[in-house]
């Protein structure tokens, strides 16, 4: 696990000072060893020149396979034409090395090295070929190109960029704001979709003229011209023009003995590592199958890890111990201090790319950082099984509404609207769920933080804004074909779970230098539950059925069953008591007003209602908050200096998923996507 960065100057004159900054930006990436390489346009003519060049790949490393020095990054092949930064891990390269061993001479043991040679082999045929998680860089020095590319599900990030005519990307936006040529200047509407989601969706990032690269694709960057291509989808949506779908024809437990197979096949994949190699463990179906396969190929007791809280509503840590007692790990578990609460936040905020309104991200860096304090270096977690196998709540929720459908449209508007005023709250933001003509427009207010009469905060932003679902209508409308919560789960996979679960993973985790694996995004995984019926996933009410019957082979049913607790971090309480002075100083009408996009009057009405308990708004509450804290920590400028008087005015324009489409592509063949 690594990190990488690099330009591709047209404009400016900057070199080696430059790459190293960045490089350094993210050291906590791989804290091992660092590697620059740079090129100039043309022969050097002086000495002078030989400070700047035109193209630059940085790599940070974490060692894991091969720890000896033939692993440093930037790595090229034997005649200096490619040159590769990699960040991440390809389980199946031994396979791939003996596939290459026949016409290429390789002198390591990484995975790197693969990467290179397969380039050279099969060019852009090179990502489909490879099982793992990655955000990879080529130059490609006989046709003058940069080129970039992500995994299929986007558990490493990437971001990239046009500024002042220079190409810039990184795994992280800090290394991308040490380039003399990025403009530090905030995208408004990505603000108030982080506002209304707690996330800033892909493509786009807090920053204007940055993008993060969406998965499953690469792009490269010649003669001045960006391009993006799709190498994978998942089959559900690829069949999405076809009148049947590839669907699993086989019976239930020949279902159950695949996933099984798969996962088995996944996690033993996983375990590759010359360094130490753990666990989290939370005591729920997907931590505790990950760690029992886990526990029959280990030679020794897995090390787990378990973080819990004094609040008996939010602690789960004595469900990972009874686990970890079954399976026979080495657990160690850590109850959170809440006097440094206040600490553990601040630490949280100094690690963050773009502003993250999920609370859950301060347990994520704590486990984090409990794993790697007492040895590990590699840790596999659960991530994946709600969105793969149909695992929460509002799943369940959606389903229950879905037995309205047979209703007319007038009549159910019109019935629920009068309705959700009569209603206490829970029952109205139900009632107001089925006004909602598309099911795409019912998620997105289930994941939106504003609930519906609410005032926004915003100066100036229209409030149908505020309820934008074209980026996941558009999503919606690809897999009209599908089932209703199949639509629901492949939506969540295209935006929650990249750019809340996996970005919060990634961060907090790389901020400790520890690398997490995901077993239950292996793509062969993915695309064989996307094939599955619905009620494999979902039997008579039971959320993640086939996942929880494949765990029941290999842990007894009342270690895992059990009743859901809240959404798993006691953010009332810390907002109320341990953070309760930075409600006062983060969110005060002077600091407000220094943002210049929100309106003091309606953040300190909104800060009173939750202080009162008359709003039930806590998790708002905690997003205002974070964006406050970030934004201090950045050094950003005021907004209220910049455009008019009352500060930003939010465009209008829709903000949508750009449409994809497949295309074979020659190693260098340059074609413009349409999306530019």
């Amino acid at each position: 696990m690594c990190g990488i960065c690099g330009f591709v100057i047209n404009n400016n004159t900057f070199g080696r000072e430059t790459l190293e900054k960045m490089n350094q930006a993210i050291k906590h990436r791989g804290p091992d060893d660092g590697g620059c390489y740079l090129t100039m346009k043309d022969r050097p003519a002086s000495l002078e020149s030989l400070s700047r060049g035109n193209v630059g790949l940085g790599h940070r490393r974490l060692s894991i396979i091969d720890l000896s020095s033939a692993g440093h990054q930037p790595m090229s092949n034997e005649n200096g034409r490619v040159w590769i930064a990699f960040n991440g891990e390809i389980y199946n390269f031994a396979a791939l090395r003996k596939q290459l061993e026949r016409e290429h001479s390789f002198r390591s043991r990484t995975d790197t090295e693969v990467l290179v040679h397969g380039y050279e082999q099969w060019g852009t045929g090179l990502f489909e070929r490879l099982q793992g998680m990655f955000a990879i860089a080529i130059w490609d020095a006989e046709v003058r190109q940069m080129l970039l590319a992500r995994d299929r599900l986007g558990i490493k990030p990437l971001y990239m960029g046009l500024q002042k005519g220079d190409f810039l990307f990184a795994s992280e936006l800090g290394a991308i704001r040490t380039c003399p040529a990025f403009v530090p200047e905030i995208d408004e509407r990505s603000m108030e979709m982080y506002f209304t989601l707690s996330y800033v969706p892909s493509p786009r990032s807090i920053f204007k003229g940055i993008e993060k690269l969406l998965p499953g694709h690469f792009a490269t960057f010649s003669n001045g011209i960006l391009s993006k291509y799709r190498y994978w989808e998942t089959p559900a949506l690829e069949d999405d023009k076809n009148e049947t779908r590839r669907q699993f024809s086989g019976s239930y437990t020949d279902a159950l003995t695949e996933v099984d197979r798969l996962v088995k096949d996944s996690v033993t994949g996983r375990m590759m590592s010359d360094v130490p190699i753990g666990a989290f463990l939370s005591g729920g179906i997907d931590s505790s199958l990950v760690v029992s396969h886990m526990s029959r190929v280990a030679d020794r007791p897995v090390r787990t890890f378990s973080i819990g809280f004094e609040d008996d509503d939010f602690d789960e840590s004595h469900y990972a111990r009874k686990v970890a007692e079954y399976l026979g790990t080495d657990h160690t578990g850590h109850i959170l201090d809440p006097e440094k609460t206040r600490e553990m936040i601040l630490n949280v905020v100094d690690n963050l790319d773009e502003p993250s309104g999920d609370p859950s991200v301060v347990p994520t860096w704590f486990v984090s950082d409990l794993a790697k304090k007492n040895g590990i270096t590699v840790a596999l977690s659960g991530d994946g099984g709600d969105e793969i196998f149909c695992g929460y709540q509002r799943y369940a929720t959606m389903a229950k509404l879905l037995r309205f459908d047979g209703m007319p449209r007038l009549v159910r508007k019109g019935i629920f609207s009068a309705a959700r005023t009569l209603l206490p709250d829970r029952l109205s933001r139900i009632a107001g769920d089925l006004t909602y003509d598309e099911y795409a427009q019912i998620y997105f207010s289930r994941m939106s933080g504003w609930k519906q009469g609410e005032v926004d905060i915003f100066r100036h932003a229209p409030d149908k804004a505020l309820y934008d679902a074209s980026f996941f209508q558009e999503i919606a409308r690809r897999a009209a074909h599908l089932h209703p919560l199949d639509r629901l789960m492949l939506i969540d996979m295209k935006t929650y779970m990249v750019d809340d679960v996996l970005s919060k993973v990634d961060r907090m985790s790389m901020a400790v230098s520890l690398e997490v694996r995901v077993p239950l995004l292996d793509h062969r995984l993915v695309e064989f539950a996307g094939t599955l019926p619905i009620d494999f996933k979902r039997q008579h009410g039971v959320l993640k059925s086939i996942l929880k019957d494949v765990s029941y082979r290999h842990l007894p049913r009342n270690l895992l069953e059990r009743p859901k607790t809240g959404f798993g971090v006691p953010v009332g309480r810390w907002l109320r008591k341990e953070l309760n002075d930075l409600l006062g100083s983060c969110l005060g009408r002077r600091n407000i007003e220094k943002l210049g996009i929100l309106d003091p009057a309606k953040v300190e009405k909104a800060v009173r209602g939750f202080e009162s308990g008359r709003l039930n708004n806590s998790r708002f509450i905690w997003g205002l908050l974070i964006f406050a804290l970030w934004w201090e920590k950045s050094g950003l400028p005021d907004m209220a200096k910049k455009g008019n008087e009352s500060g930003y005015s939010l465009p209008l324009s829709p903000f949508k998923v750009p449409e994809d489409f497949k295309s074979e592509l020659l190693p260098h063949q340059a074609q413009t996507s349409r999306y530019l």
